[in-house]
């Protein structure tokens, strides 16, 4: 039997962040930024309760796919963002990322039967498609934003001259890190984790939702003692 307090717990933790963020004094754009990455993953965790509420409801499964798609593409704007990269092509490579979780919202919501119920079990959900292309590719456009984050963010890290940035960056590859490499000891010691992998992402997030909050105890506290310049590209 499914047990949803876990889930809603972890959505509780990560809105109150979000809300914490947002009443922030530092720069706007990035607080709302900061906010937009804690709702994605606070969304699919109610999201995924509801799916398990109400397993007869075909579309609630695409919905939360189509809901937390956006989840890479945001991640790599942020990271374009803390890193002001000299050149355009990041900042363009962010805008296509983010055009093409639109397409596969809009997909996913569209096409039925691309992302279905297979079981709720215990604090994970399983799912299935019966349309096989498109779930291999959906996971391997996420698989690959996740990749990006991490490994451009490491580059970012270690070229990053201005001293704030580069901890805002640390902190936000640490939690990426954290919630992948957590999901994936799950995964590798469960005896069946198909179809899994969605859900026990999202629900080791929080170390993600923690480190963004440890970002937003930071820029709080830098714009306290000085000035904050802006840390928006463009």
């Amino acid at each position: 039997m499914y047990n949803a307090w876990p889930a809603l717990f972890t959505a509780s933790v990560e809105i109150g962040i979000a809300v914490w963020i947002l009443r922030g004094t530092f720069e706007k754009a990035l607080r709302m930024h900061l906010a937009a990455i804690l709702f994605l993953l606070a969304g699919y965790q109610v999201l995924e309760t509801v799916v398990c509420a109400m397993p007869q409801e075909g579309y609630l499964p695409r919905l939360a796919f189509a809901w937390i798609v956006w989840l890479p593409p945001a991640g790599i704007a942020l990271l374009v963002r803390l890193a002001q990269p000299t050149s355009a092509w990041p900042r363009q490579a962010s805008q296509v990322g983010l055009a093409l979780a639109g397409v596969w919202s809009a997909t996913l919501l569209a096409v039925p039967n691309t992302i279905q119920l297979s079981a709720c079990e215990t604090v994970f959900a399983r799912y299935h498609s019966d349309v096989s292309p498109l779930y291999v590719a959906y996971g391997a456009f996420y698989d690959l934003g996740l990749a990006i984050i991490v490994f451009a963010g490491l580059r970012a890290v270690a070229t990053c001259t201005d001293p704030l940035r580069r901890a805002l960056l640390a902190d936000f590859v640490t939690g990426n890190l954290a919630f992948i490499l957590g999901a994936l000891c799950v995964m590798v010691t469960m005896a069946d984790s198909g179809g899994m992998s969605a859900s026990v992402l999202c629900h080791f997030a929080l170390a993600l939702g923690v480190s963004i909050g440890v970002m937003g105890l930071r820029l709080s506290t830098a714009q306290e003692t000085q000035p904050v310049r802006r840390l928006v590209v463009g």
